[in-house]
């Protein structure tokens, strides 16, 4: 069916009314494809799909579908989402323009020397990790302030219409599925370690409850009730900033400035061009968008190229101006800072041309719930393997870095989006999936069920089943496939075929498509 391109709204073009009218590109003339009724879904719980198709079902576009599925998350992908958790979505209109939002988390602007850090010990594959939780881990938070602007800059719906599906399925509960129960009991040394979240999740005998138990999350509801019908500046100037500013006990490094002065990032979108493909990457702080364009260097390189490509990407990760330098981007100055981990995705694509691609993460989580209100703090800040001076060692006043990099793929006749979970797995994950649709010609299904390799630390870990079995210089170690190990890639596409979607099932991901 073919399908009229609106120009902006003008509510979008006012300035009084959006503050990233400056932003909006002219409109696009590359990208001109027949719209045809329908849409695809794809993310890391049903739940989360259920509540953008839901959303779409009713009226609303991608952008507002985004917002729901993200609320829905909290609730769904607990270990991923929160109210006070980090986002950077990469957001297209009908018009072909696509804009970067980074509602990514904020270093304080002072450090604090009463600031406490509980060390946690979790376990990942036999190797012992240290990380830090507690009120002196919490960085500024920007997910909701992104939600936000997804439904009143872009959207058709209020926020208080996105969020009644997590809002019903907080207070009714939701059953904990298989990988849920999985990433919950990896993560057991981070939420046992907090009274609330223990009961939520844990038996008696500190056992992630079964898969199927219905959790409900009241206080969850309440919260999201609260800001919905009052806003979001509930967080930041209002009481609910309060309440998680006393709940860090004067412990931690956060004060009322930090929040009250967070504000959401918006740019245009990075691209990477590849013939008549052109990549949409969020720019910094997503560190994740160039490693990813390093390796996109050559599209067509085999896997032993693209792992050697890997092998030297992962020795310059912790120096950004070598990595955008292998990037191809020589001139651009940037400041190293702390990068972060503990990521989930979504991806939507609409009948009217708006599309969304989204990251999401909340660290590992503080181990810290604002009391009555069910808002688990993340330990953006607490993260010492990335932090190789020293815990609080972090710049004051910066945006943290993140290799959460959700992506938009577009050529003349159809659009692409995905991201993934993984930490500093995600670009090398990302660029594999890229090439296997772009150079093989693969179905979604196909690339993203592909077996995977991942370099680290002068080891090659494969999936049984990849075409390559080592490379030099570094030792093989094998995987079955479907391990979490390697992401968990959501992805949707639109062409002249219609629309399809896929969700990663080695993170029990779902997906929704519709064409009519």
């Amino acid at each position: 069916m073919n399908g009229s391109r609106n120009p902006i709204p003008t509510r979008l073009l006012d300035k009084s009314k959006n503050p990233t009218a400056h932003l909006l590109h002219p409109k696009s003339t590359r990208f001109h494809p027949v719209y045809m009724k329908g849409y695809a879904i794809a993310a890391g719980h049903e739940a989360t799909v259920a509540a953008a198709q839901e959303v779409l079902e009713a009226g609303g576009n991608a952008m507002d579908a985004a917002a729901a599925a993200y609320l829905m998350a909290i609730v769904a992908e607990p270990a991923m989402a929160s109210i006070w958790a980090g986002a950077i979505a990469l957001v297209q209109d009908q018009n072909g323009n696509t804009q970067m939002l980074d509602g990514f988390c904020q270093t304080p602007k002072t450090k604090s020397e009463d600031a406490e850090h509980w060390p946690i010990d979790v376990v990942f594959d036999g190797v012992t990790e240290r990380y830090y939780g507690g009120p002196g881990s919490v960085a500024v938070s920007g997910a909701m302030k992104l939600v936000d602007v997804l439904c009143r800059s872009y959207g058709r719906m209020s926020l208080k219409e996105a969020a009644q599906p997590a809002i019903k399925a907080a207070t009714e509960g939701l059953a904990i599925n298989s990988f849920q129960r999985t990433d919950l009991k990896l993560l057991s040394p981070i939420f046992l370690h907090n009274e609330y979240l223990k009961k939520l999740y844990f038996d008696e005998k500190d056992e992630v409850y079964a898969v199927g138990t219905v959790v409900q999350m009241k206080d969850v509801a309440d919260s999201l009730e609260a800001i919905s019908h009052e806003g979001v500046d509930l967080l930041y100037r209002g009481e609910m900033g309060e309440m998680i500013i006393g709940a860090l006990a004067g412990q931690g490094h956060l004060s009322r400035a930090d929040l009250e002065a967070y504000e959401l990032g918006l740019a245009p979108s990075f691209l990477k061009s590849l013939g008549d493909t052109t990549v949409h990457l969020p720019d910094l702080p997503s560190k994740g968008t160039y490693v990813l364009a390093a390796l996109l260097g050559d599209p067509h390189r085999d896997l032993k190229t693209l792992a050697e490509r890997c092998q030297v990407l992962r020795s310059a990760e912790k120096d950004l101006q070598r990595i955008m330098s292998l990037a191809g981007l020589r001139d651009r100055k940037v400041i190293n800072q702390k990068t972060a981990g503990g990521t989930s995705h979504l991806s939507i694509i609409d009948g009217q041309g708006n599309a969304v691609s989204m990251s999401f993460s909340i660290g590992e989580g503080s181990a810290l719930v604002v009391p009555g209100t069910g808002i688990h703090l993340n330990n953006m800040l607490g993260e010492p393997s990335l932090l190789p001076a020293g815990i609080g060692s972090w710049r004051p006043d910066q945006r943290l870095h993140s290799m959460m990099c959700p992506v938009m793929i577009e050529t003349p006749s159809s659009l692409t989006l995905l991201g993934s979970g993984g930490a500093n797995r995600i670009p090398h994950v990302l660029a594999q999936v890229m090439r296997r649709l772009m150079t093989e010609g693969k179905t979604l299904e196909e690339a993203i069920t592909a077996p995977r390799f991942n370099v680290a630390a002068g080891v090659f870990h494969r999936e049984e089943g990849l075409e390559l079995d080592k490379v030099a210089g570094l030792i093989s170690k094998n995987w079955q496939t479907g391990d979490m190990y390697f992401g968990g890639v959501h992805s949707v596409t639109r062409d002249q075929a219609g629309y399809r979607a896929f969700g990663d099932p080695r993170r029990e991901g779902r997906s929704a498509e519709v064409n009519l």
